[in-house]
């Protein structure tokens, strides 16, 4: 729109006159240990004298931003004596290449030469090189990405950032799910602390909240281990913030996006009246609940624009006293666009009421041969977002032993969904597909959703050498979110040649739906970590690792829904389909009117203590205990329309599901939980680590899966409703990981991770009935015990060893394989072999819930050694994931998220005083997607929904200073 323009003009003119003050220049350099000749990682770099704040990776290598000049460089390393380079003439344009530097070992500190990194799987931070040393001494298997592999794989948001990652698949583009584990098993942190979830449905926080601009790194562990909060039974993601910074930097970037499907297309559009949507605040422009006015329900045309983004980042540090440093940090990020996709959905269908022996053979436990029979639809959708993140971090170092920081996140995102559906028939039972003549109808759902998350963090890093080295790490949290919903509509009309129609008669279906729902969450949440050095025996340095922390939220939920009859006696016919709701607005009353209000509050407070133990043969054990006492509650009964969710937990089948026979629907936990965990890793070789971990861990249910009231779903089209008598599971977990970083050199890797988990009664989304709301959707506690078992595989190597030629090149690939099963609740397998022609055919286990088949990653990159050009091209591939299973009321087959492949594509080229440019593309080949019904049980492809996404370009443009 013309307004982004402005904005990304501004910022163009900012970059242009600044650009010419731009001093830093980059210097490369590789640290070799002079005796072997080998890379040394963990050795800092200073320039003149001052930290650079990086560290040599496992290959020997760094790369610093410094002022142009003559430049001093100095190393260091425990066990080594210190050295120095230079004076090296750095070039104000371009990047210097420093001589090698060579370290000599110290005699007296040679004993302890390998043992100078403080590992801490749960909160780790740093460069690509910093990761990859402390995976390789960690006590679990982590995988990371840095700040320069979001560049690399152009990922706008942390979202986009994690696909990359061994074993993580992002459900809906916004949740991770570790090893095929949706959110419940695992947890999103920041800075090591859980932050609460802005989405009514999920307790993860949505990962493209967060833009990859704010962010330092993401490390993800896939094991749990005391330290790490008790529901790590997939894996956590801890996204880092940089909060203290060692020296002046500095850069701004804006460009231009845009998806092919949207651009020079008519797109679905509509006036909100105001302009509110730009600062992804549009709530206030959307009418209030039961507000009469008829605007924004039936949404117009017009033509697709480009959308574009702006970042901006500043740090620096400043010397006070002696060794003391203030620390300031400041970003801000803004992304503006627009998506279109278009294609077929099957809303409506044929069912059959007769009994099994009666159905005629074209059936397949409901569902109609051939696919020309279904009611299917086309439908196109439109999708309008905005983005805003900022991030502001102040930092005190008062020595090199004690430091504190400040930091404050926010996020704010405002989407609006249109979405228009063209019925060729209607075949929902009622047989309305040629009522009073129309054979042709029209469904327009609008969705517009605020998202915000504010989170205000202060922590502290402290070593007492006084005390045998005691060090303390600490962070306490204050964090609001809320997700706002107004004006969720679903209006639908017939239309005949250039008229269009509400059909007076009450066989018609309700011409127009209304609701409103707003989600608001708090939280207050802190951990202390204390890490004690010791000396045993073996005389080998080990660690004592004790701690506590604790979080306390309050979550409320507030809705209103509004359901409109067909109008009495003649059919309603106007020119123009919005005429038809200002009349039935203005002139009509909802016949359905509902209300819910549902609270709840949560408690969690953990101890934990654990052990570190170097043995002999380069043998490290770890284990100890973690002990959480968890608190939580929920009430509140929702209503949608004239339909309470007290009747649909009575209602028959139903309720032998979800467990509310007893009636009651509040729910009220209390556990205890004692999780042990132990590992090991033997290092039997150079860089060659063998790990195995075992350790119990509990997943528990989220706010919105207990909370007993109603929401809406723009994916399937149903409603949702929370269950209060959901119980947590309980798991096991088994981990082994054998990795090999060879030739020194980190971009060769080669690492095998196989792994299993029991779940007990583990939750699950189901599909259910209502006679008065149709499908719903909601969660229930399988009795039976799921069964996890898989394997993750990667390789990362450079092909400098097949010549010159092949030296630019460098590849990685990642694949996992996950077989997840878990049995049919029993009265589903019941109701299922009532309907199905051969009872006996019904099967009595299937997949678990989201869970994919395999995924898998493939990237190669050049990098012209002279130019500098780097070329990326990645795919990223995920298998059918089970998205909703058939609870058997109705009979139905599980509907299935059908897998893809995704090829992205990143080209980024560096210019003069300080200028980069960078062209991505995703989504290069646009494969079909959408839901599809169970494949392994159909005799050929039904699809539920069908669409290509369409391509995404970005052109944008980079200066450091």
């Amino acid at each position: 729109t013309s307004r982004s323009f402005r904005v990304f003009a501004s910022a163009a003119v900012v970059v242009c006159v600044a650009a010419p003050f731009s001093r830093a220049a980059t210097v490369v350099g590789r640290v070799l240990d002079s005796t072997t000749s080998l890379p040394l990682a963990g050795v800092e770099v200073l320039v003149d004298g001052v930290p650079s704040g990086v560290t040599t990776d496992i290959g020997g290598g760094f790369k610093t931003e410094v002022g142009a000049g003559d430049r001093l460089f100095t190393f260091k390393r425990s066990g080594f004596s210190e050295s120095s380079v230079g004076p090296v003439a750095v070039a104000a344009e371009g990047e210097t290449t420093a001589p090698d530097a060579k370290l000599y070992p110290s005699i007296a500190d040679d004993i302890v030469m390998l043992e100078s990194l403080d590992v801490s799987a749960g909160l780790v931070k740093g460069s690509a090189g910093d990761l990859q040393n402390t995976r390789l001494k960690a006590d679990v298997a982590i995988d990371s990405i840095s700040m320069e592999q979001f560049s690399k794989f152009s990922a706008g948001d942390a979202a986009e950032a994690l696909i990359r990652i061994p074993g993580l698949s992002v459900s809906g583009g916004e949740f991770a799910v570790i090893r095929g584990l949706s959110d419940r098993y695992g947890n999103t942190l920041l800075n090591g602390l859980k932050v609460p979830s802005p989405d009514p449905e999920k307790q993860a926080v949505q990962l493209d909240l967060f833009p990859a601009k704010l962010l330092d790194n993401i490390v993800v562990s896939k094991n749990f281990m005391p330290d790490l909060w008790g529901d790590t039974s997939g894996g956590s993601v801890n996204i880092g913030t940089r909060y203290l910074q060692d020296q002046f930097n500095a850069d701004v970037s804006f460009g231009l996006k845009f998806n092919d499907n949207a651009f020079g297309e008519d797109v679905l559009s509509y006036s909100t009246g105001g302009n509110r949507d730009r600062y992804a605040k549009g709530k206030d422009d959307r009418p209030a609940p039961l507000e009469r006015s008829a605007a924004q329900v039936v949404p117009n045309t017009e033509s697709g624009d480009i959308g574009g983004k702006f970042t901006a980042s500043v740090g620096d540090q400043i010397p006070t006293v002696g060794e003391q440093a203030l620390s300031v940090t400041a970003a801000f990020s803004y992304d503006t666009g627009v998506t279109a996709r278009s294609g077929r959905k099957l809303t409506h269908r044929t069912r059959s009421s007769q009994p099994a022996t009666s159905q005629p053979s074209t059936f397949e436990l409901g569902i109609l041969l051939p696919p020309g029979a279904f009611g299917a639809s086309d439908f196109s959708q439109t999708e309008y977002e905005t983005s805003i993140g900022g991030l502001v971090g102040l930092g005190y170092k008062f020595s090199t032993n004690h430091q504190i920081g400040f930091n404050y996140l926010v996020a704010q995102t405002g989407s609006d969904t249109i979405e228009r559906q063209r019925f060729d028939t209607l075949q929902e039972p009622g047989a309305i597909s040629n009522l009073n003549g129309y054979t042709d109808w029209q469904q327009d759902v609008i969705y517009y959703k605020q998202r915000h998350l504010g989170v205000y963090q202060v922590r502290g890093e402290h070593l007492f050498p006084d005390l045998n080295d005691l060090k303390l790490d600490w962070v306490v949290q204050q964090a609001g979110t809320y997700q706002y919903e107004p004006h969720y509509t679903e209006a639908i009309y017939a239309i005949d040649g250039a008229q269009f129609v509400l059909p007076g008669t009450n066989g018609a279906p309700s011409p127009l739906i209304r609701t409103w729902s707003d989600t608001d969450e708090d939280q207050v949440t802190g951990r202390l970590d204390f890490s004690l050095p010791f000396d045993t025996p073996f005389e080998e340095p080990s660690d004592l690792k004790w701690g506590l922390a604790q979080e306390t939220s309050d979550r409320s939920n507030t809705g209103i829904s509004t359901v409109y009859a067909p109008p009495t006696g003649a059919d309603v016919i106007a020119p123009e389909a919005g005429q038809l709701f200002d009349n039935l607005l203005i002139n009509g009353n909802p016949t359905g009117l509902g209300s819910s209000k549902s609270v709840g509050d949560r408690e969690l407070t953990a101890l934990y203590g654990m052990v570190s133990l170097d043995l002999p043969a380069k043998v490290r054990l770890a284990g100890g205990l973690r002990l959480e006492q968890f608190y939580m509650t929920s009430a509140g009964l929702g209503q949608f329309g004239n339909e309470t969710a007290q009747n649909i937990y009575q209602q028959p089948g139903i309720r032998d599901i979800l467990g509310t026979a007893n009636g009651d629907f509040t729910t009220d936990l209390d556990e205890q939980d004692v999780l042990p965990a132990v590992g090991a890793t033997w290092n039997p070789r150079k860089e060659l680590f063998i790990r195995l971990n075992y350790s119990q861990t509990v997943a528990r249910p989220s706010f919105r899966e207990v909370g007993a009231y109603f929401s809406q779903s723009i994916e399937t089209g149903n409603l949702i409703l929370g269950n209060p008598a959901l119980q947590p599971s309980e798991v096991e977990n088994y981990d082994l990981r054998v990795e090999w970083v060879f030739g020194g050199n980190p971009n060769n890797l080669i690492a095998i991770s196989p792994f299993a988990k029991k779940i007990g009664s583990p939750i699950e989304k189901m599909l259910f009935e209502n006679a008065t709301l149709g499908r719903f959707e909601s969660w229930a506690n399988n009795p039976g015990e799921a069964d996890v078992k898989g394997f993750e595989a990667e390789v990362r190597k450079d092909l400098a060893f097949l010549g010159d030629f092949f030296a630019p090149f460098s590849f990685g690939a990642n694949y996992t394989f996950i077989e997840a099963e878990v049995p049919l609740h029993p009265d589903t397998v019941a109701q299922l072999r009532n309907f199905a022609l051969d009872p006996s055919t019904v099967e009595t286990t299937r997949r678990l819930f989201d869970q994919p088949e395999w995924i898998a990653n493939f990237d190669i990159t050049f990098k012209a050694p002279k130019v500098k050009t780097e070329v990326t091209l990645a795919l990223y591939a995920v298998g059918d994931v089970l998205a909703l299973p058939g609870s058997g009321f109705p009979q139905e087959f599980d509907l299935y998220e059908r897998g893809y492949e995704r090829w992205d594509l990143g080209i980024s080229q560096p210019l003069r005083g300080g200028w980069s440019v960078k062209l991505s593309i995703r989504n290069l080949t646009d494969p079909k997607r959408g839901l599809i019904y169970d494949p392994a049980l159909t005799s050929q492809e039904y699809e539920r929904t069908s669409y290509r996404a369409g391509r995404d370009f970005s052109l944008s443009a980079t200066c450091k200073f």
